[in-house]
């Protein structure tokens, strides 16, 4: 990667992600990155939004990538971050363009994987990008329609 991981909002947001899925508190991890990375103010406005955004959207974000991944649970915890991240920014951030979102995403898959991981991460987000986001089926109810799509627990 060309930044620094202490400046680069999207590769903390998935280190952030990470700790916050397992178990940690979230204002607490995000305070935590702030007061010990170089980010500028603009990636820290970036790195809140994503985190928060992730968490806000995880369950409809977790269906995509169950739709999107052959065994989704067989991926590490922080390539699923990872791709929530770029699928969040794709479909919620409007003001942040897919080339963006692709080279920081595949520089992280790079550095943090290998070439296979690299690989699934550009596939998914070019399978994306040409075909859009799969629909969200209609579950037999409709409050489980309700919590993949306004991503709400039951």
């Amino acid at each position: 990667m060309t930044e620094n991981n202490s400046s680069n909002p999207r590769y903390l947001a998935v280190k952030t992600l990470e700790r916050v899925h397992g178990g940690a508190y979230s204002n607490l991890q995000i305070n935590n990155v702030i007061d010990s990375s170089t980010m500028s103010s603009k990636d820290i406005s970036l790195f809140t939004n994503i985190v928060y955004g992730v968490i806000q959207h995880r369950l409809t974000l977790e269906y995509y990538v169950n739709q999107l991944v052959k065994k989704p649970d067989k991926l590490d915890g922080w390539v699923k971050e990872l791709l929530y991240t770029a699928i969040y920014q794709m479909q919620y951030l409007d003001k942040i363009p897919d080339r963006a979102i692709f080279d920081e995403s595949i520089k992280i898959a790079k550095k943090r994987g290998h070439d296979g991981i690299r690989r699934l991460v550009t596939g998914v987000l070019h399978h994306i990008q040409r075909n859009g986001l799969p629909q969200i089926d209609k579950p037999k109810d409709s409050a489980s329609n309700y919590s993949i799509l306004y991503s709400v627990p039951l």
